[in-house]
């Protein structure tokens, strides 16, 4: 007769949540290295990205300080895609 016929088999011979490698230790044990292996990876992830990071709030401080130096000086905020600007010229008075 075939397992699936028979209603009087025993539970140790089915596959699944009760098969004997499926103990406290095992699963214990499977969760620790998951964990750990999780871990790993956002360390390496956050070293990955954190350059990148850097390098970006470093940009964006530079662009707004140059922004800022242009805009004290009477200029465009934006040096490209905008008209020549017009240079003053003061008169300067003649010492006799």
């Amino acid at each position: 007769m075939s397992v699936f016929s028979d209603f009087d088999f025993a539970p140790a011979d089915s596959v699944g949540a009760g098969a004997p490698n499926f103990t406290r230790n095992a699963c214990t044990a499977a969760s620790a290295l998951t964990l750990g292996g999780l871990g790993v990876m956002s360390v390496a992830l956050t070293a990955t990205i954190a350059p990148a990071q850097t390098l970006a709030v470093c940009g964006v401080g530079a662009g707004l300080a140059f922004a800022g130096q242009r805009q004290a000086d009477g200029k465009a905020i934006l040096p490209f895609g905008s008209k020549p600007e017009a240079v003053a010229v003061t008169p300067v008075a003649e010492t006799v």
